[in-house]
């Protein structure tokens, strides 16, 4: 970072020097001004400006300021221009100008005589010129480099300054890093100092809370034996009322079982009488009534049956009749189904359980007419 500034300084003196060189080889190269042509039998009449002053030719060569840290670049001095010689005019009616021959032979004399010196003049003011630039470059050529030391001398002071501070700044942020690394030892002993007094804390926190529920846990291991004590007892209790509701449930049962059997036994004995009633019923009032109420057909026999099944309603009426007859004679056991619907309605016993019998079964009896 350091060594920019001078390299970008070097660079400038060395195109300052270039420059300088590059004039000096010019003004040295440069050809002397062009005899002049010799006059032609019929010469053009021209014009021409005369340099009285040679030195108006060359620039003036700038001067270094010592003020500015690096000198200005020299500009490069241009070329003299010659001086183009003025076009005849042509006359508006377009004939050749009239050429006329020298008047005053003196005056050409005159033009010879000033011409050499001129030259010389020239060739001095050329001479002059190149011992300025010489001068110029070899003065700016010091001066640059008594500058360049100047920078280099600086520069040095500038890198030994950085090079202190830089020292001082490494030792300050050794002594700080030293300052904090004991700092930091002293952080780490207190901290290990009272992670030592919170362990042995925790640890008696910790030995009394052991206690305390050694304690906690004898206090309810008492309790769980008591409520076990009473719970068995509580459990033998409800198990002997459980045996004790139990043998009175089998003894109910086992009542109930016998009054239940002499029920059935009854309701049985019943239920034949009724049934037996029932059939008693139906061959006195139903089988007389079917008989009177058949019509014979032709096809019957003597010793011709039918056994006769019928549903009656509550009021007497045939819900349904179907009669099977042994010879299997379908005429016999129409006529005994038609007589069995135009003996209907049937008387019903004022008795409930023979009714029952009659409306809860199908009613069979065997039909049999001499």
């Amino acid at each position: 970072m350091m060594g920019r500034p001078m390299l970008r300084r070097s660079g400038a003196v060395l195109l300052s020097l270039l420059l300088h060189g590059f004039l000096l080889l010019w003004l040295l190269l440069s050809p002397e001004s062009p005899k002049a042509p010799e006059p032609s039998p019929h010469p053009d009449i021209i014009e021409a400006v005369m340099m009285d002053d040679p030195g108006a030719m060359t620039p003036p060569v700038q001067e270094i300021s010592p003020s500015l840290g690096v000198p200005p670049e020299p500009s490069a001095i241009p070329p003299p221009r010659a001086v183009e010689p003025k076009r005849p005019v042509k006359p508006l009616n377009g004939k050749a100008p009239q050429v006329h021959p020298p008047v005053d032979k003196k005056h050409t004399d005159l033009e010879d005589e000033r011409k050499p010196k001129a030259e010389a003049a020239k060739a001095a003011q050329k001479e002059k010129a190149l011992a300025e630039a010489r001068a110029q470059l070899e003065a700016e050529t010091q001066q640059k480099a008594a500058l360049a030391a100047r920078e280099k001398k600086a520069e040095a002071q500038r890198h030994e300054e950085t090079v202190r501070k830089k020292a001082a700044e490494d030792a300050k942020l050794k002594s700080q890093r030293e300052q904090e690394k004991k700092q930091k030892a002293q952080q780490e002993a207190l901290i290990k100092e009272a992670k030592a007094m919170a362990a042995a804390k925790s640890a008696a926190e910790e030995a009394q809370k052991a206690e305390r529920l050694l304690k906690q846990k004898a206090i309810e291991a008492k309790e769980q034996l008591r409520k076990a004590d009473v719970e068995a007892k509580r459990k033998a209790e409800a198990l002997q009322q459980k045996v004790e509701e139990a043998q009175r449930k089998e003894a109910l049962q086992t009542s109930l079982a016998q009054e239940e059997a002499h029920r059935r036994d009854q309701a049985k004995a019943l239920e034949a009488q009724a049934e037996k009633a029932a059939q008693i019923f139906v061959n006195r009032y139903f089988r007389p009534r079917v008989e009177q109420a058949w019509l014979k057909p032709a096809s019957a026999a003597s010793g011709m049956s039918c056994k006769i099944q019928v549903r009656l309603q509550p009021d007497g009426r045939v819900s349904t009749v179907e009669a099977a007859c042994a010879g299997g004679d379908a005429a016999f056991e129409r006529s005994a189904e038609a007589a069995v619907r135009k003996a209907a309605p049937f008387p019903m016993p004022h008795d409930h359980e023979v009714a029952a019998q009659l409306l809860g079964q199908v009613v069979t009896f065997r039909f049999s007419p001499e």
